[in-house]
């Protein structure tokens, strides 16, 4: 009989043959698992072991109700149409201590705050797995990456106490085992494992078909991304750069509300409040240029007056004329809440850019940030969001800034054991986690080679070597409201702050970043659209790179407007959901 206010344990109906791996493999770049005879999964990614689970399969069957409430966060259910009184199977692959999902649906239910852990698995005891950790032995503590990984899997299931998550968490800060690579990328593969499933292959598709590829560019998604946690408190370069990118490439941004600064990159978002159009603007002398980006144009009386052509004015005879309409629309902020592993499809279907809101996608957490909270240290899930991607698996390129140097060939060596491509890490001189308007930034740049080898080459560059003047860090850093930030945003998007801005500088870095690491910047010729003069910097600087045409294409972004109308075509079709 199940405790007071607990769901009743799920009932085994019967065993199965061999595993079905379809949920777990993971999607393209090499990932790949298979059981051995001993009923072990193995998980490599590019011929690197990952993983291993002991497993064994079973087929329980739920009430739909009692597969919410158990199954959130590790089988990936959604209720949706389902009937909550009638009995559904689920298959996982389940063991005494270490269950793990097979099937996965394609959506999962975000569960509501307060919701109790699965009922069904039992607790997790990871004393032992503490007492060789602490105190730390002579010759280090003997862990393996597999052993944390698999300890940190059962957090998103509140299989593991409070107390003794926290006493992980707090021994891998004070062994430095969090800043291990192999730590890093394994347990970041488990945190990716219990996230809502996305169906990678079909969304690869629809973003492909955008026809964005082009020199090195595949087309693919592509982030930004920082750690955070380097006391400069700057304005949200990265989650700006993001925006500006999504003009030429197609933008996976992975991000969560503040826990280090003011603003977030989820809290910059969320107050984005696009304008109401200018309609006095609109005149004789603009009207080429709006129609060229729009097919709509409001032809204010007082401006175009005697003009016969159809047009509209304030009120004269009622409360509100067509004219009072327009210029009293209410902005709106996109609702990153409802950007879900069922509406991912649909957002790239309309524009080049997605946010990733964290906890959409990461359901699981919920159970971890009561104890950060609590914890005065950074503990590894500061480290692990830059890796944690939903769809780590379908992203051909990205940028993480780091926040410490030390961290720089890490990241490097995580990114390279859970099969990345085409990477860049950076971190400022004065250790920021983005290329610094001040001085030099330490990259960390992962290519691979024609002989299908990913290798790093680390190199400096400045801001000399993007064709940019230098800026110190007190001019970039308003250390303001997620309000404020928004407005600053709306001003560069809409081409309202000046080119020689710094803080406008310091985004132009950061945009033209991701840019190259893309290898868009590689093409020989440009036809971005209308206001592209075609004139590609060819002129190569630190690592090989074209530096300077990153910065040409950022600037076109802005300045065409092409940036904007991502962003906006981002925040109509996120408000077309409800």
């Amino acid at each position: 009989m199940a405790a007071p206010g607990q769901a009743a344990a799920p009932k085994p109906v019967s065993s199965a043959g061999s595993a079905d791996t379809n949920g777990i493999n993971g999607h393209g770049r090499g990932t790949n698992g298979h059981a051995n005879g001993d009923g072990e999964k193995i998980i490599t990614i590019n011929g690197n072991h990952v993983l291993t689970l002991q497993q064994k399969h079973v087929v329980l069957e739920h009430t739909a109700q009692e597969a919410y409430e158990e199954g959130s966060g590790v089988c990936g259910l959604s209720l949706g149409t389902a009937d909550p009184s009638k009995s559904i199977k689920v298959n996982c692959l389940v063991t005494p201590t270490i269950p793990n999902c097979l099937t996965r649906q394609k959506t999962m239910s975000l569960p509501k705050s307060g919701d109790h852990p699965p009922a069904a698995l039992p607790p997790i005891d990871i004393k032992p797995l503490l007492k060789r950790l602490w105190p730390v032995p002579l010759n280090g503590p003997q862990v393996t990456a597999d052993e944390i990984a698999e300890a940190i899997s059962h957090f998103f299931t509140a299989r593991v106490s409070q107390a003794q998550a926290a006493s992980l968490l707090i021994s891998l800060h004070f062994t430095n085992l969090d800043r291990r690579a192999d730590v890093m990328a394994k347990s970041a593969y488990v945190m990716r494992q219990a996230a809502a499933a996305v169906d990678l292959p079909s969304l690869d598709r629809v973003v492909k078909a955008k026809g964005l590829a082009e020199g090195g560019y595949g087309g693919g998604l592509c982030d930004i991304v920082g750690t955070g946690g380097d006391a400069y408190n700057t304005f949200n370069i990265s989650t700006t750069a993001s925006i500006l990118a999504s003009a030429l490439l197609a933008v996976s941004k992975h991000g969560n509300k503040a826990s280090t600064s003011k603003s977030g990159s989820a809290d910059l978002v969320a107050h984005m409040q696009p304008r109401a159009p200018v309609i006095t603007d609109v005149s004789p002398a603009t009207l080429e240029k709006v129609y060229a980006a729009t097919n709509y144009a409001f032809l204010f009386a007082p401006v175009f007056h005697p003009g016969m052509r159809f047009h509209g004015n304030k009120a004269s005879t009622s409360k509100s004329g067509s004219a009072d309409l327009v210029a009293h629309m209410q902005p709106r902020a996109p609702v990153i809440t409802d950007v879900s592993p069922a509406t991912l499809e649909k957002v790239y279907a309309a524009t080049n850019y997605a946010f990733l809101f964290a906890p959409v996608f990461h359901p699981g957490m919920r159970f971890v940030a009561p104890i950060r909270k609590e914890l005065p240290w950074r503990t590894i899930f500061n480290l692990l969001g830059p890796l944690a991607n939903p769809v780590e698996d379908a992203l051909e390129a990205r940028v993480i800034g780091v926040a410490r140097k030390e961290l720089g060939p890490v990241f490097a060596e995580a990114l390279t054991i859970a099969g990345s491509r085409k990477a860049m890490i950076i971190c400022g001189d004065e250790e920021l986690d983005e290329v610094s308007c001040a001085g030099p930034t330490l990259i960390w740049r992962l290519r691979e080679g024609p002989d299908g080898v990913v290798r790093t080459d680390h190199f400096t560059v400045e801001p000399a070597d993007f064709g940019l003047p230098t800026h110190q860090l007190d001019e970039v850093s308003p250390g303001k409201e997620p309000a404020e930030n928004a407005e600053i945003l709306r001003r560069i998007l809409s081409g309202e702050v000046a080119d020689d801005d710094p803080i406008m500088e310091f985004v132009l870095l950061n945009t033209a970043a991701l840019f190259v690491v893309s290898g868009i910047c590689e093409a020989d010729s440009s036809s971005m659209g209308p206001g592209d003069d075609g004139n590609v910097i060819t002129e190569r600087g630190p690592g090989g790179e074209r530096w300077k045409e990153g910065v040409r294409r950022a600037r076109w972004a802005v300045k065409s407007g092409a940036a904007w109308k991502q962003w906006s075509a981002f925040v109509d079709v996120t408000n077309g959901f409800a």
